[in-house]
């Protein structure tokens, strides 16, 4: 019978780990720079650009000792497994990058007010905003439905598209009226809430997309200025888990909002107009968005 010993099989796993970390990291470093190529040229070119995709953010990686306790290998190991997990949901944002940039997309500055909202992004608004919505108000649907029959279904279903309505108007308001705003960060800090591996939203200039997260929760507070007002006063923004690195924030009067939390996923084009392409947070609230309603309408039917 043969024994296997356990700190040197931890250290086989960071070794193996760090490899491919290191190969994925040198992978990153190859398509940051020719992103970064396509960003100057544009700037060359007079096209002025909301964000410039930043530096991978990696730190070394330290081999523990060779008498480490196993706990700190296995955090050592757990370390490098999650870049590795991190380094592939990077990859995929620059691959968004590069589409954006292709499609011309993700230049700024917007057009001034009113701007045209295309209805693909007023049906994700809408829609997005449905299945937010629909944790509470399909149960208030179904008891309705068993208390008041089709009548009381009716009435809620009613009352849960006025609400959805409502709603989305105020968002499609930022995205008639609102500016792109200068933010200042006033503090961030950690929660008590745990997540492994869920999914959060992530906001890097215009791209929104969504990523697994392990970790404590975060909450950002900003404050946002209108940019082509010298002494406007500052509008207060409350972000909670999200991960928010340099995304863009719209503010109109004396409210803000931020694209990250817009259902729509909303992004211009080099005119300052928005674009009729919906992104993956657009098309997944307008699937899901349909299941709702297909549901609250079977709810009326049956």
């Amino acid at each position: 019978m043969t024994y296997r010993d356990a700190r040197l099989a931890l250290r086989e796993r960071l070794r193996d780990a760090t490899d491919r970390r290191a190969h994925g990291i040198a992978t990153l470093a190859e398509r940051v720079a020719s992103v970064r190529a396509r960003e100057e040229e544009l700037v060359q070119s007079g096209v002025p650009l909301a964000f410039r995709v930043p530096d991978p953010p990696f730190s070394p990686l330290e081999e523990p000792s060779e008498d480490a306790p196993l706990d700190v290998w296995e955090r050592a190991v757990a370390r490098a497994e999650a870049d590795l997990d991190e380094i592939a949901d990077e990859g995929v944002w620059l691959d968004g990058r590069e589409d954006a940039l292709r499609f011309g997309v993700d230049r700024a500055p917007l057009a001034p007010p009113p701007r045209e909202v295309p209805l693909r992004l007023v049906l994700a608004e809408w829609l997005g905003v449905s299945v937010r919505a629909v944790w509470v108000a399909l149960p208030v649907a179904i008891v309705a439905r068993v208390i008041g029959g089709r009548l009381g279904a009716i009435v809620a279903a009613a009352a849960f598209a006025w609400v959805t309505v409502a709603w989305a108007w105020r968002r499609l308001g930022f995205l008639r009226h609102g500016a792109m705003a200068a933010t200042t960060l006033i503090s961030h800090r950690l929660t008590s809430t745990q997540m492994t591996n869920w999914p959060v939203r992530r906001a890097r200039g215009w791209a929104v997309d969504v990523v697994s997260h392990s970790g404590a929760g975060n909450v950002w507070e900003l404050a946002a200025f209108r940019g082509d007002v010298e002494d406007a006063s500052e509008a207060r923004l409350r972000l909670r888990n999200v991960l928010f690195d340099e995304g863009v924030v719209l503010v109109r009067g004396s409210k803000a909002m931020a694209t990250v939390s817009l259902g729509s996923g909303p992004m211009p084009t080099p005119e300052g107009q928005w674009a009729r392409r919906l992104g993956a947070i657009g098309r997944r609230n307008v699937a899901f968005g349909l299941v709702v309603w297909t549901l609250v309408l079977l709810l009326i039917r049956f």
